[in-house]
């Protein structure tokens, strides 16, 4: 923006105060234009419903470095208040349950077995039991993390950090200034394909499952040190 222009506006926002050589298409097209801009802490600001935008604009009179607008998007999108009290942005689809027929799954399915390609269920004496059952025996691949112990606990270790959605707050009127999400937890196990067990910082499991609607993904802020060109 030129230095005149950023000048004129300022005055006609903060003022109503319109250059007197401006003609009346001039005058018009400041009018016009100062609706899309506002006067915050005596610097102008443009308006616009993507909030990420009025920052690069003020920054930029400034500064420069290079990918500056996705380092600006970065800092607000991982800023912790800011997770706390956001809304979630979708819902998760609800899934109707396949009920087949009576007893087909108890613990282990007994019309099929799915297991990973140790010998534990992969020899000569099984192989008899599931012929005198007429039970089908399927090997998924290697490492699989459902079907091998060692992976899936290894997954757990390395969870994604979630925050959690307090669901009692959303008709709460008197709560609506109070973080609307909690957390971070750790996603500690998968018990359905929506269902979570989750555990704290400290390692100690948290005793209620949690739905996915109720999660999401927590952005951890880290800043890079910013290197000044002289």
């Amino acid at each position: 923006m030129e230095e005149q222009l950023y000048y004129d506006l300022y005055q006609y926002l903060s003022n109503l105060i319109i250059p007197e050589n401006y003609n009346k298409n001039q005058q018009d097209k400041i009018k016009q234009l100062a609706k899309n801009y506002t006067i915050q802490n005596n610097k102008l600001f443009r308006k616009n419903k993507n909030k990420l935008q009025r920052k690069p604009l003020t920054i930029k009179e400034c500064y420069y470095w290079p990918k500056m607008y996705n380092d600006i998007k970065i800092y607000i999108e991982s800023c912790d208040n800011c997770q706390r009290r956001g809304k979630t942005k979708r819902r998760e689809e609800l899934l109707p349950l396949k009920i087949g027929g009576l007893f087909d799954k108890i613990g282990i399915d007994i019309k099929e077995i799915l297991s990973d390609r140790s010998t534990s269920f992969n020899n000569a004496l099984i192989n008899e039991i599931y012929n005198k059952y007429q039970t089908k025996h399927r090997l998924t691949s290697a490492y699989r993390p459902q079907t091998n112990g060692m992976v899936e606990r290894f997954n757990r270790t390395i969870g994604d950090k979630v925050l959690v959605e307090q669901t009692h707050l959303r008709n709460n009127m008197s709560a609506k200034l109070e973080n609307q999400w909690i957390g971070p937890y750790y996603i500690h196990n998968v018990l359905d394909q929506n269902v979570y067990k989750l555990r704290h910082m400290n390692g100690k499991l948290v005793k209620e499952v949690i739905h996915r609607n109720r999660l999401k993904i927590y952005i951890e802020q880290y800043l890079e040190p910013l290197i000044l060109l002289e």
